[in-house]
């Protein structure tokens, strides 16, 4: 209490373990502290707790850009336990705000952050490591690997992060799998590959390895570095720049109807006894929101 009377800051009092009535006549001896108002709380039932946010949420500063902040890139960092998704983070943020531990599990719940680069601003997403299903405990673990799922899905972007030392593993083109599955676009990280920059045939190895566990994935664009290196974090915000435009990219109704009767000249709909059917009279194509559907009767 003597440390904290010179701070000119607002200060608050909480009294914890205040859980019975009979510990109540034991905030009489915490006035003689010289304070006025104390705030009676259980930090373990909760009890008192939302009194005492009532009084600093006033005190709060506003934030007048939420709605700016709904439209910056939200970019999920995804991938299995220990390959260095917290450790890219706090690479971007230029601050250890997220635990590094080489323990798995240490991340729990996603962990939304603030990166400006060039007077860009995004936000990055650090993700509970996702392991096998038949490995991942039940309770905690459990849970924090279904928000981590749920954080994938409300991104735009996936930075999936592999390893560039164990190379890529069953359990890579699983969390790939889901991210696909929620319609993110997608960038592939190779971290640790500082390790590798003696062996003059790693790289085409790991292509090699690449190819036949992501078939699927071809698309995505690679970069080759280290969560820890300036030069790799330089080289990642231009990729999610141009993956970010192509990801929000709006095609005009008109060119996709004349994409798809081009395709459908090459390949036509089925027919019944060589007649189309009232289904398949007539084919429209639309683009609602960031994906390509059918429109809605046809």
């Amino acid at each position: 209490m003597r440390l904290l009377r010179g701070v000119t800051k607002p200060l608050f009092y909480a009294i914890n373990k205040i859980d019975t009535p009979k510990s109540e006549p034991l905030l009489a001896d915490f006035y003689q502290l010289g304070t006025d108002q104390l705030y009676p709380v259980s930090a373990e039932h909760g009890l008192g707790v939302a009194e005492l946010l009532d009084a600093i949420y006033p005190l709060l500063p506003s934030v007048d850009d939420s709605d700016q902040l709904q439209q910056l890139p939200r970019v999920a960092v995804a991938g299995r336990p220990n390959v260095g998704k917290s450790t890219l983070v706090n690479a971007l943020l230029g601050e250890e705000r997220v635990v590094v531990s080489n323990i798995p599990g240490t991340t729990r719940d996603p962990i939304d952050s603030l990166v400006t680069y060039q007077d860009q601003r995004y936000i990055f997403t650090d993700t509970a490591g996702i392991r096998r299903r038949g490995k991942i405990d039940r309770g905690v673990e459990g849970y924090s690997v279904l928000r981590s799922l749920r954080a994938i899905g409300r991104s735009d972007i996936a930075v999936l992060l592999l390893d560039g030392v164990e190379g890529v593993t069953e359990q890579d083109t699983k969390i790939a799998g889901a991210i696909l599955k929620q319609g993110r676009a997608c960038i592939l990280l190779i971290n640790k590959w500082d390790l590798r920059a003696g062996d003059e045939k790693a790289r085409e190895e790991y292509e090699l390895e690449f190819r036949r566990r992501f078939p699927f994935l071809t698309w995505a664009p690679i970069l080759y570095g280290s969560a820890i290196k300036p030069e790799s974090l330089r080289r990642l915000f231009p990729l999610l720049n141009d993956v970010h435009t192509m990801f929000t990219k709006r095609v005009p109704t008109g060119t996709l109807n004349t994409w798809l009767q081009k395709i459908l000249a090459i390949h036509p709909l089925p027919a019944r006894k060589h007649k189309p059917s009232a289904m398949t009279k007539a084919a429209f194509i639309t683009q609602v929101g960031g994906h390509l559907v059918p429109a809605e009767g046809e």
